[in-house]
Order: structure tokens, then sequence, then C-alpha cells
């Protein structure tokens, strides 16, 4: 079976803790929508899955420059409902890997979820979630 990419959503909020100059710490609680299409398969020609998880990422934060970061950590994820909710296990993990570039208060987020977990209930089909998200925020002291 083939699977392609799926274009979704991610919104939610982070917050920074900085440990040292070139160090800190991050947990977020973000929305996103992850999901797949397959095509030129004759049971499930082109059929679309849609996933909505809250994920939570915790991340390590290592500044190789004073606005340029790599992250790197362990998130969690919630399924909040999906397309077929017979089919996607409720629970998900994945390793989080990035880099993010501060401009004045806005942020730029690139960042890749390697999934660890089977996505399907199902032991005969191994799907792993494997999302990039891309992001634009707004950075603000508390």
């Amino acid at each position: 079976m083939e699977y392609t990419n799926k274009i979704g959503l991610v919104a939610g909020a982070e917050l920074e803790y900085q440990l040292y100059e070139r160090f800190s710490l991050s947990g977020g609680l973000l929305y996103s929508n992850q999901g797949t299409k397959t095509k030129d398969n004759p049971e499930f020609r082109n059929t679309s899955s849609t996933l909505h998880y809250l994920n939570i990422p915790l991340t390590a934060n290592i500044y190789i420059a004073p606005d340029f970061a790599f992250h790197v950590g362990l998130q969690p994820g919630f399924a909040l409902n999906s397309t077929d909710e017979t089919w996607f296990k409720t629970f998900d993990f994945s390793i989080p890997i990035g880099l993010s570039y501060n401009i004045g208060a806005i942020q730029i987020d690139a960042r890749y979820n390697l999934g660890l977990t089977n996505a399907t209930k199902y032991d005969a089909v191994k799907i792993h979630n494997r999302v990039i998200q891309l992001t634009l925020g707004y950075r603000f002291e508390l």
C-alpha cells in the first residue's frame, strides 16, 4: 500500500524556561491535525484518514546562536477523535526534533515528530505517525 502526505493544522502554546544562556526546557499543549492518504491500492483506493491529537511536547532546547535553537524531546499524544475510531489507537508517543529561530518577538519553528508507537489497533498493520510541523509564533516574557 502506498501512503502519501496530508496537510493539517497545528495550534497551541508552549512555555520555555531558560536554565542557562544556551540551554532551556519547554513544555506545551498543541492541537495537531494529522493523517494520511492511500493511493493505488485495490482495497483502499484513494482513502484518507484524519486524526486529531492533543500533543504535549516536552523538549530540551540548545541555543546554537543567541536566537537559533535546536530542540529534542518526548511527546505523548492523545487522540481526540478520528475518521475511523475503531482502527486507530487513542495514544501516540513520538520524539520531536527541530529548529527554531527568533526574530524579535516572532518565532519560526520547524519540527519533525518521529512516531514510536503503532497508530493502529492491529499488530499486523504498522503505521507510525511521522509529522512535519512548521509554526509561526509570538514570544512574550512572563
